[in-house]
């Protein structure tokens, strides 16, 4: 389920097992307000809208999702996620 993070959802979501993620708009959103008001958030913010802007241009060109899931497998490992 993807949603904006309003707290009902997880409920709902532990209720029928799904999974939460968060709207990307929305996330965004939240980091750039946290940085203007946290000068240690900045960065963070930065990161997340580079990340963003990356995802767009790849998801641009529809890669195959063998290949997404490469990406994903990638980034897991680098993030230890």
């Amino acid at each position: 389920m993807v949603c904006d993070g309003l707290r009902s959802y997880h409920t709902y979501a532990r209720k029928s097992e799904m999974k939460i993620r968060r709207c990307w708009v929305k996330m965004l959103k939240e980091a750039k307000e946290f940085a203007e008001s946290c000068a240690e958030a900045k960065m963070l913010n930065e990161g997340m809208h580079k990340l963003f802007d990356k995802l767009q241009k790849a998801l641009e060109k529809e890669p195959l999702p063998e290949k997404r899931k490469g990406w994903r497998e990638t980034r897991s490992s680098q993030w230890n996620v």
